[in-house]
């Protein structure tokens, strides 16, 4: 009887070997899922953090960009007026027969601005 109870202790012992055997593979499985998994994470952190990068320089070049676009826009709408300004004088002068001074200033004006316009598109 006592042969009985040690055999079956010992059956039981191997199944319970087996069954931790199967228990730390599971474990080991698991372990290097999660390692997986934050190594994943970690990529995908770099990648984000590099694409936020990307667009905050996008976005400080597009402000550059609107800025020198403000600026100009402003400029030229100061340049508008003299020019209109140029223009009436120049009018005035046709009708009384002065144009010759009038419109040599006129000219030197609108050359100037064309050169002034033309460097500042490119």
């Amino acid at each position: 009887m006592c042969d009985q109870a040690l055999s079956h202790e010992e059956r039981r012992r191997k199944i319970l070997e087996i069954e931790m055997f199967e228990l730390r593979l599971h474990f080991e499985n698991v372990t290097l899922e999660c390692h997986e998994a934050k190594s994943n994470i970690g990529d995908l952190t770099l990648k984000q953090d590099k694409d936020t990068a990307e667009l905050r320089k996008a976005l400080g070049t597009n402000e550059i960009w609107t800025k020198e676009m403000e600026y100009r826009i402003t400029h030229h709408d100061q340049q508008n007026p003299e020019l209109v300004g140029s223009l009436k004088e120049f009018r005035e002068a046709q009708i009384q027969n002065a144009g010759g001074n009038s419109l040599k200033k006129l000219q030197n004006r609108l050359r100037s601005l064309e050169q002034l316009h033309s460097q500042n598109v490119q």
